[in-house]
């Protein structure tokens, strides 16, 4: 009976000690990562941000990207889309394709703008207004816009 005790105690022990170990989450991670079906079985999940719009939810390893949703806005006059932080332009034309449109500045043209349509997937590129100040990075210095392009000391 001893030998049953004894054996039964250290079957009880080595049990209880042989749980994995609580899951190592940082202090943002459930709340920003955490809603994530992918993320739900992660034994160590961490959040990398990678700027106002986007970050990594890293699930024992593996890097997720994720964006902010579209339209959510990042500093003054700024908005999320597709995970860039854009500034609002009120130079861009938007106005002719409808009220449900805003432009925002075109990632790598200063002479271009998006107007984008805030509850569906429709994307229109205009050219800001002809005489708008700009800066030419090819040659490091102002111009004006002309025709979508960026024309120095015009």
């Amino acid at each position: 009976m001893k030998v049953l005790i004894v054996t039964l105690a250290l079957f009880v022990i080595s049990v209880v000690g042989n749980y994995p170990p609580p899951p190592k989450h940082c202090k943002d991670c459930d709340k920003i990562c955490g809603s994530k079906p992918e993320h739900h079985k992660c034994k160590c999940l961490e959040y990398q941000s990678i700027g106002p719009c986007s970050y990594y939810c890293i699930c024992d390893g593996t890097y997720y990207y994720h964006t902010v949703d579209d339209f959510t806005e990042c500093g003054k006059d700024r908005y999320c889309y597709w995970g860039d932080c854009l500034g609002y332009s009120e130079k861009c034309p938007c106005d002719c394709h409808g009220d449900c449109y805003i432009g925002l500045a075109h990632p790598y043209n200063p002479c271009l703008c998006n107007c984008y349509n805030k509850t569906g997937c429709d994307v229109y590129q205009e050219y800001l207004p002809c005489g708008t100040c700009c800066f030419n990075e090819q040659c490091c210095e102002a111009g004006k816009c002309e025709y979508g392009k960026c024309i120095p000391n015009c």
